[in-house]
């Protein structure tokens, strides 16, 4: 679910980017929430899928409770730990394009 949230981030992030006077690099709050889109889908894509795959092999022998495998218990951590981070990684995303907080960016003035 991370990866398609951020995809959906990024792409109502560029059309807002593109349909608006807001541009890709006017604003540091277009910039901010694009690099953290980008962010958010490189370590869902990365490590979330590593940690459920991890999670999900057959590391369980017949019989065996996976909730006594130390493996499933440490993948099972780290999966929820960064599930929770991505998930307030996008909604200060969410904030960040509803409250726009930041000003436009500096042009330098030509001498």
């Amino acid at each position: 679910m991370i990866i398609p949230g951020a995809l959906g981030c990024l792409i109502t992030g560029i059309w807002l980017a593109v349909r608006t006077h807001w541009g890709f690099a006017n604003y540091y709050w277009v910039i901010t929430k694009s690099i953290g889109n980008i962010f958010a889908i490189l370590f869902g894509g990365i490590f979330i899928r590593k940690w459920i795959h991890a999670s999900l092999e057959g590391i369980f022998p017949p019989g065996i409770n996976p909730l006594h495998s130390p493996i499933y218990l440490e993948n099972r951590t780290a999966l929820l730990v960064s599930l929770i981070f991505s998930l307030c990684v996008l909604i200060s995303l969410v904030v960040i394009s509803y409250l726009k907080p930041w000003g436009k960016v500096k042009k330098p003035q030509k001498s």
